[in-house]
């Protein structure tokens, strides 16, 4: 193989690449040139050695091959404006975020669909024709509910009839409404400070003051945090009105927020999560048999079993008897922070130009959310736990997560029934735009912490670990 070169063509790109196969016992060969359509457009030609390609994250499509003859070629590569970075140097990476005119970012690495080396029975017919499995495109929740089993985006929840609601989940959504509205979410100490930098338009009321026991913290630590809050808000603020772009959002905002959160919590973390993808075995597939296309969310919060190690070894024991290495993960992706850390909460992040409408944020998440559920009903099936039984631990908890544009966030519950995975939205949870919204904002994540850390891990380690069982095993093994 010798190298792929693009050339425009009247409406799309070509990528053409030669192969040369020796004739048997002669040493000679043909040598047969293909062409790959793609639906890019860009004003450089290219020439990319094959040797330094990865070929194997398609991101956007490649239509089937056809012998180049197919296209018309182009007289020499002189009429082109020679591209700014030539692809042979080793380093390929500074070359492929390299927009052309009228391109957004890509990855030409990335646009290759099919590895042209090596033969995948599983993606070869009969005939040893190969052929891409189909994708079903996901831009809006409703694209969802073609899936076997559907996902569903519910706009408010069954107030009406709130049975379908665990104790747990009532609980916290009743407590999360009070800190949406402000109350509890000052510190008293700080009552003075606050308001003084809020401003006369920004009244705290006194019932906004917390009177519980968590805020009665060392005075230097309060002070510390209301400077961290007003170096958050100078940030937000810039971001925001630069139009910054998601990944600025989450370097400058969104995580310190989550850190500054979870400083009470040594047993979670938050985590940076946008190259993680979720594994294809545990996408939803619609009602043809195609998966779905692949979403990635941004930011996790996941739980660390360092000071509990009978459930460390049991994670690892669990994630080691996966008999398919392509699942051996206690969550649903293969990214490495994510295999051994149990997930919480997943965020995901829209800057500037992610759009105000959420569709394609709620796609995302219920998506990531639903391979989430797949992998704990596996889990399930792994020790023969019947459908029924399945259903029923499924249906103990909602799971909340939570959609942040720009400076907003907001919650939403999924649950997972036996017939549906639907995503309720609940509130607002805050906003980094005033030092009012980040005090809720932060309430609000606390709380959120604290069912992570209570009845959430306690349904993890009881009903998806099987703490007690191992454990039971464990003791009669050592009394044999």
């Amino acid at each position: 193989m010798q190298a792929w070169t693009r050339m425009r063509t009247p409406s799309q790109w070509a990528i053409s690449w030669q192969t040369a196969t020796p004739a048997s016992g002669r040493g000679e060969g043909a040598t047969t040139t293909y062409t790959a359509r793609i639906a890019k457009a860009d004003e450089h030609p290219l020439i990319v050695p094959l040797s330094r390609l990865h070929l194997d994250k398609p991101s956007f499509p490649v239509l089937p091959l056809e012998p180049a003859s197919a296209y018309p070629q182009p007289q020499s590569s002189a009429s082109y404006p020679s591209y700014p970075h030539a692809l042979s140097d080793p380093d390929i990476s500074a070359a492929t975020n390299q927009g052309g005119a009228g391109t957004s970012e890509w990855d030409l690495a990335s646009t290759i669909s099919t590895r042209t080396g090596a033969t995948d029975p599983k993606s070869q017919s009969a005939g040893g024709a190969r052929k891409t499995r189909a994708r079903s495109p996901v831009k809006s929740p409703l694209d969802l509910r073609f899936a076997v089993k559907p996902l569903r985006y519910e706009a408010a929840l069954p107030t009406a009839s709130p049975a379908s609601l665990s104790d747990v989940d009532k609980a916290l959504i009743r407590d999360l409404k009070k800190i949406s509205s402000g109350q509890g979410t000052i510190p008293p100490p700080m009552q003075k400070k606050i308001q003084d930098a809020a401003g006369e338009l920004d009244e705290i009321a006194l019932w906004m003051l917390a009177d519980d026991a968590s805020v009665h913290r060392d005075a230097t630590l309060l002070h510390r945090e209301f400077e961290d809050i007003k170096e958050l808000l100078a940030h937000s603020v810039d971001c925001d009105e630069m139009e910054m772009s998601e990944a600025a959002w989450n370097t400058n905002v969104h995580m310190p927020l989550l850190r500054l959160a979870l400083q009470g919590f040594p047993a979670l973390k938050a985590s940076n999560i946008t190259s993680a993808r979720p594994c294809r075995e545990l996408l939803p597939k619609n009602l043809t048999g195609d998966e779905t296309e692949a979403k990635l969310v941004d930011l996790s919060i996941n739980l660390l079993a360092d000071s509990e190690p009978d459930v460390e070894e049991r994670i690892r024991a669990l994630v080691a008897a996966e008999p398919a290495i392509q699942l051996r993960t206690i969550n649903q992706s293969l990214y490495k922070p994510l295999c051994l850390r149990p997930s919480a909460l997943c965020i995901e992040t829209k800057g500037a130009s992610g759009g105000t409408d959420g569709l394609e944020a709620r796609s995302q998440i219920l998506q990531w959310t639903s391979a989430w559920l797949t992998r704990m009903r596996r889990f399930l099936q792994a020790r023969s736990v019947n459908t029924l039984e399945a259903n029923a631990i499924m249906a103990k908890l909602g799971f909340p997560v939570i959609v942040v544009s720009c400076s907003s966030w907001h919650l939403y519950l999924v649950r997972d029934t036996a017939t549906a995975v639907t995503m309720y939205n609940i509130l607002d949870l805050g906003n980094t735009h005033s030092l009012l919204g980040i005090y809720k904002l932060l309430s609000s994540l606390r709380r959120l912490a604290g069912w992570a850390k209570g009845p959430y891990w306690a349904w993890f380690k009881d009903d998806i670990l099987a703490m007690q069982m191992a454990i039971g095993a464990n003791r009669d093994t050592h009394s044999i």
